[in-house]
């Protein structure tokens, strides 16, 4: 036993101790002597702590620790009190120092849970913090039972059985404090919005492209670029890698970042270059090329697809190669954010002074098909009585831009486009333009461009599948003549310009956490027979009734509301088929069913809102944990639905939206039942509901002039920073009378 062992010295040293809740003797000696001699700590006072030499030590037998009190925040400093002899345990046999088993893993101090500093800010983790504080607290509990810090242990076998214990406790404590970290990094993250990280210094083509689109679909999003492996990340932060071109990045330091910052990975393909070795730092053909060849692969670009949230693939063609060398990264196969495609349209321009105009619009490069366009340009100049003419952008005629170029055809009056590519394109932005003006086209059919391009009368192949073939001169002029003849056989035909709306897969939106719409539905299938405060009756309907009008509620949004997220939060315990249903048509359901201050809310509560904001809260929790962001933020209630006089257009706004019940003139009533709130005001939204949950639990209505309703508490929380709306276009279907009224 040590008894001159100075624990107000050791604290005083060490204020992370302080911090963890040691504040007496007791539990002073119990860390001194399972992690304290281990981790060099001394009782002694410290003059300069750069000058202590740490040799390593483990703990030594004859340092037993005793079993202590429960640690208790509340517990004030105990003076240093003598062990008294009758505390002491007389062993049957003396414990030699061979056959002490030290833990294995002791707690290191940065794994030390730290009360001081809360790992949950506001109220929706506290459940989760209290079960595992609840946790810690047995675990402590059973430490401090155990018999092994004594200098005199009953026997052998308890001793045994004492280290084992301890030697699991140590690793539950190391598990959750792990956890707790880890959440505390996350909920840190949520507080400012996880941002999105990407890697790409080149700032030309079509990669570039790919992130400006990005950029510009997900605006709600903050994007950073990653000038060096030094930069600074945010915890549990998304990060795209387009490439290391143009970069001194170290694929293997870049990993280890990855894995400590617990960053998701998104790689999006737009070509070969991760099958290059080694991965170029300057651009050259081999990105495109490198396929037709045998492949030596980097094994940390295995790693980096196999740790990949997502690898992206613009075209099943880019798949298939890569899957080849690379079998178990979690692929998916995305086209890029570029303009819908119109198939069935066929335009022909008019041929004036006997000059058909042939288009090259895109990048002219051996790997675009320079080599042949040079051929046809030498060999073929006029074709029957029609001179050619090649206008190729950025070489003979000036560069188009992106908004220009149905505008650019006409003023060049074109009339075909040629897409001769050497080696599989990963997709082709110029490819989607030429395709929207219904002209002809001349192409190589291979890469992407046999999923592209579907068999059309005015689509005309070159290569059909063999890659070898692109040599073929003769197979080349007798093609491209039949493509000539066709042009000169179709007389005008002028289709308007489409609409240039981008086709954004929803995948996409998965990906990058963005719903354009998302629509919270507090529900309550199976009610309680409690009474409430205004009504001894919750509803009339029967739980089958309630169940079909959810339903109703949710097939309403999906008719009306486009690029919708619906999410249903309901604690009934539902019926497995029924269950089952709900996920098919909602995008996610939170049905919680065994908490007890939630079910007290929703079953027992005279007070509706209390269970109404619990509901909503779950949803919005998700929301934050899950680093949605969204254009509109939707509640309507379950089983009320929208009717014809819904118009999204109305919500389409950076405005909160509610209507007032101006039939109520005793107070400011607004109605909760349907509003929008913007993605600018959701977190002060967020927090409104906490305090609002406050208020219900506390039932402190005093400042509302005693008014329980969310009608009048929700609205003043939110300083009434909304506007008000004229018209929800809302079917309110009232569960204690069944009436149903348009609001």
């Amino acid at each position: 036993m040590i008894f001159n062992f100075d624990w107000k010295q050791y604290l005083a040293n060490y204020p992370d101790l302080r911090k963890a809740g040691i504040n007496n003797r007791k539990i002073a000696l119990l860390h001194y002597n399972l992690h304290g001699k281990n981790e060099q700590r001394t009782d002694k006072k410290i003059i300069k702590p750069e000058q202590i030499i740490k040799p390593e030590q483990k703990i030594k037998p004859e340092q037993p620790i005793e079993p202590e009190q429960p640690i208790k925040p509340e517990q004030p400093i105990e003076p240093e009190q003598p062990i008294k002899p009758e505390q002491i345990i007389e062993p049957e046999q003396p414990i030699k120092p061979e056959q002490i088993i030290e833990p294995e893993q002791p707690i290191k101090p940065e794994q030390i849970i730290e009360p001081e500093q809360p790992i949950v800010h506001e109220n929706d983790n506290l459940d989760k913090l209290r079960n595992i504080n609840e946790n810690i607290k047995n675990i402590n509990t059973e430490l401090l039972n155990l018999n092994i810090f004594h200098d005199k242990i009953i026997n052998i076998d308890t001793l045994l059985k004492s280290n084992q214990e301890l030697m699991n406790c140590n690793e539950k404590l190391i598990h959750m404090n792990k956890q707790i970290i880890k959440s505390n990094k996350i909920e840190k993250n949520n507080e400012n919005d996880r941002n999105i990280y990407y890697i790409c210094k080149n700032k030309a083509g079509g990669s570039w492209k790919y992130l400006l689109d990005i950029f510009s679909v997900y605006k709600f999003k903050k994007f950073i670029e990653i000038e060096s492996i030094n930069t600074e990340i945010v915890y549990g932060s998304i990060l795209i890698i387009q490439s290391f071109l143009f970069t001194n990045f170290d694929l293997s330091k870049l990993l280890q970042k990855i894995e400590d910052h617990n960053l998701e990975v998104i790689i999006p393909i737009h070509d070969f270059y991760w099958l290059c070795l080694p991965l170029p730092k300057q651009y050259d053909n081999n990105v495109h090329k490198i396929y037709l060849n045998k492949i030596y692969l980097n094994k940390n670009v295995k790693k980096l697809f196999n740790i990949s949230k997502n690898v992206i693939c613009p075209c099943n063609f880019i798949l298939e190669e890569y899957k080849k060398y690379i079998e178990d990264a979690n692929y998916i196969v995305i086209p890029h954010i570029d303009l819908h495609n119109d198939y069935k349209i066929n335009s022909y321009n008019e041929i004036k002074n006997d000059i058909i105009n042939i288009g090259i619009l895109h990048a002219f490069s051996e790997y675009k098909g320079q080599e042949l366009y040079e051929l046809l340009m030498e060999k073929i100049t006029h074709f029957k009585n029609y001179k050619i003419n090649y206008l190729i952008t950025g070489v003979s005629i000036p560069e188009y831009t992106e908004h220009n170029f149905y505008k650019y055809t006409e003023d060049y009056n074109i009339h075909g486009f040629l897409f001769l590519n050497k080696w599989g394109e990963s997709f082709c932005y110029s490819l989607t333009k030429a395709i929207n003006t219904g002209l002809p086209i001349f192409y190589n059919n291979i890469g992407s461009f046999k999923e592209r391009l579907p068999e059309k009368c005015n689509y005309f192949k070159n290569i059909l599948n063999n890659q070898n073939e692109f040599y073929d001169t003769d197979k080349l002029f007798e093609n491209y003549t039949n493509f000539l003849e066709h042009i000169i056989n179709h007389p005008f035909k002028k289709n308007n310009i489409l609409k240039l709306n981008l086709n954004v897969n929803t995948s996409f939106n998965d990906i990058y956490n963005y719903y354009e719409n998302i629509v919270i539905i507090p529900s309550k299938i199976i009610v309680s027979n409690k009474q409430l405060s205004y009504t001894s009756t919750r509803s009339v309907y029967s739980t089958e009734e309630r169940y079909l009008d959810t339903i109703k509620t949710i097939n309403s949004l999906t008719e009306k509301i486009p690029n919708v997220f619906i999410i249903l939060i309901d604690n009934s315990v539902l019926p497995s088929d029924k269950l089952s249903n709900l996920k098919k048509i909602t995008n996610h359901i939170i049905n919680v069913t065994n908490n007890k201050e939630y079910n007290y809310s929703t079953d027992e509560s005279i007070y509706k809102g209390y269970g109404e904001i619990n509901n909503t809260l779950k949803a919005t929790q998700f929301i934050k944990e899950n680093n949605f962001s969204f254009k509109n933020l939707f509640k309507i209630s379950g089983r009320y639905y929208l009717n014809d006089t819904f118009n999204i257009i109305n919500y389409n706004n950076e405005f909160n939206l509610f209507k007032k019940n101006i039939k109520v003139t005793d107070r400011d009533y607004y109605y909760t039942c349907l509003y929008k709130i913007s993605y600018c005001n959701f977190k002060e939204y967020h927090q409104a509901l906490l305090e609002t949950l406050e208020i219900y639990k506390k039932e402190s209505f005093k400042q509302f002039n005693n008014f329980n309703d969310l009608e009048v508490i929700l609205p003043e929380l939110l300083n009434f920073n909304f506007n008000e709306i004229d018209n929800l276009g809302l079917v309110e279907n009232i569960s204690i009378t069944k009436n149903k009224n348009n609001i």
